[in-house]
């Protein structure tokens, strides 16, 4: 192959590659216009990927990735589609309402379905028709269903039932309100920003109106004992939505209660509303565990955040194990951080070495900065277990620090003073772990007629060598040099066929 010809064809290769980019950022703009498939009535677009859309037309369900530009087969329903939506999120759920066989809900784009009629009137005999459907765009897990029966022998009508809300992303469904005989028949349903669980129902005359869960329904639904356990967990959850304080008393009973599912959302919805009159009850559920998650228990005390409720997660670092309300306590506080701070700083000075040592280890979790000074205090503690806890938790908290000022520069150095002089060997080798964690550290040279004066020298870890330093120009420019062999490599290798070509020529001409 000659020269010429290799550059024609890279010419050509460039060529394409800039036609195949223009086409690709053309592409969105030609998605925007949806266009479904033939027979197709309903669609339904996703919330988070507008360029992902359903559409249904009877029993067949299509899905498009492009906006519309190409449909494929996604699925078949057991009954002809009347609605559709699709849930917000990164894992969106796809519902289906039908004609007679209730409600329909894939997780897998259509592929498989699974029945979802968990309270939504499902009952034997009837033809419950779901005629609408609406997904909250912020919320996955809010979703909206209009309901009706079809009735009647030689002539069927729809008869509106009712407005139901999930929480759950459809798996079970709570009560809006009930739709007398005459209702309209409702075509469209749509979260109302601000207000929670509140739809605005279109009827097909095109009239509007706005409905709102009640919370002392769902209050009755937490004590009635014919409710399934899925539908009163989703009542309180619910209830936590709505902030409603009435309903505090019945999500206390419910978080004492023995179904795991109910208490654990029982206190969910606790925390959520921000309820401080539940810190006792809390408080007790973190120390003497019933049915309620530990790990929820202690998410909502952080939740709340008052002062009883930081106590109560203090007094679950007061252990001296492991236990499973100490591990609870301190994810809360991890998930809280900086705000978890200042009573950590306080535990940390303790007269309980217990106490102490859980608080610090807490701070070195939480990495903030502000917790420099208290934790370079604590290398000077009596106890070596708490002198090593601190020195791992001053390690992780310099870490974060880019620009140290005074204080942070003097911790460092009461952290390799640690590292050298500390009497326990334990201690000693979490500074210097802690110490190798930073890029470049000063190092305390003990002076016998002065212990604890100061010289400031390039740290390496104890057992380990610097490593080779390159010039700062070298260092800046090694990216661009290995793009520039990489780049040589393959062109050497593009070339080999056409000096294959040129060797094989010679050698004819010279047999010639």
């Amino acid at each position: 192959m000659r020269p010429a010809n290799i550059v024609q064809r890279i010419g050509l290769g460039i060529a394409a590659a800039s036609l195949l980019l223009i086409g690709l950022s053309a592409a969105p703009a030609r998605a925007q216009e949806l266009t479904p498939p033939a027979a197709a009535d309903i669609v339904a677009v996703s919330p988070s990927q507008p360029e992902v859309a359903f559409a249904a037309a009877g029993t067949m369900i299509y899905r498009t990735d492009d906006g519309g530009m190409t449909w494929q087969d996604a699925g078949q329903l057991a009954s002809p589609a009347r609605s559709l939506t699709v849930t917000a999120g990164d894992a969106p759920a796809l519902l289906a309402g039908t004609a007679t066989a209730g409600l329909f809900r894939s997780f897998d784009g259509g592929a498989t379905w699974q029945a979802v009629n968990d309270g939504l009137g499902m009952t034997p005999g009837t033809i419950l028709e779901v005629n609408a459907l609406g997904a909250d765009p912020q919320d996955p897990r809010i979703v909206y269903a209009a309901t009706g029966y079809r009735l009647g022998t030689s002539t069927v009508h729809f008869t509106p039932v009712a407005l139901l809300v999930s929480v759950d992303s459809g798996a079970s469904w709570l009560p809006l309100t009930s739709l007398p005989l005459n209702s309209p028949r409702f075509t469209d349903l749509q979260a109302v920003s601000g207000q929670p669980l509140t739809v605005a129902a279109t009827s097909q005359d095109g009239n509007s109106l706005t409905y709102s869960v009640d919370g002392a329904v769902l209050a009755t639904m937490l004590e009635t004992t014919d409710t399934s356990a899925a539908r009163q967990a989703a009542a309180a959850r619910a209830l936590g939505m709505l902030g409603d304080t009435n309903a505090v008393p019945a999500l206390l009973t419910a978080a004492q209660g023995n179904d795991p599912q109910v208490a654990t959302a029982a206190v969910e919805a606790l925390g959520v509303m921000r309820a401080d009159s539940a810190v006792p009850t809390l408080a007790g559920l973190l120390m003497e565990p019933q049915a309620a998650s530990l790990a929820t228990v202690a998410d909502a005390l952080a939740a709340i955040g008052t002062p009883d409720a930081f106590v109560a997660l203090h007094v679950a670092l007061a252990s001296d194990d492991l236990t499973p309300a100490r591990h609870a306590a301190m994810g809360a506080l991890e998930q809280l951080g900086s705000a978890a701070v200042p009573g950590l700083l306080e535990q940390a000075g303790s007269e309980s070495a217990v106490v102490q040592r859980n608080a610090i280890e807490m701070l070195g979790w939480i990495a903030d900065p502000a917790a420099t000074d208290t934790l370079a205090l604590a290398l000077q503690a009596s106890d070596p277990a708490v002198r090593s806890q601190a020195a791992w938790a001053l390690g992780e908290t310099l870490a974060t620090i880019t620009e140290p000022d005074a204080v942070q520069i003097a911790a460092q150095q009461a952290l390799a003073a640690a590292a050298v002089g500390d009497l326990s060997p334990d201690v000693r080798l979490h500074a210097t772990q802690s110490l190798a964690r930073l890029p470049q550290q000063p190092v305390v040279g003990v002076d016998t007629a002065n212990v604890g004066a100061v010289a400031t020298a390039n740290y390496a870890p104890v057992g380990q060598e610097s490593g080779l330093q390159l010039p700062g120009w070298l260092a800046a420019a090694m990216p661009a040099l290995r793009w520039l062999v990489l780049g040589l490599a393959l062109a050497a290798i593009g070339a080999l066929p056409w000096l294959q070509n040129v060797r094989d020529h010679r050698r004819r001409r010279r047999q010639n």
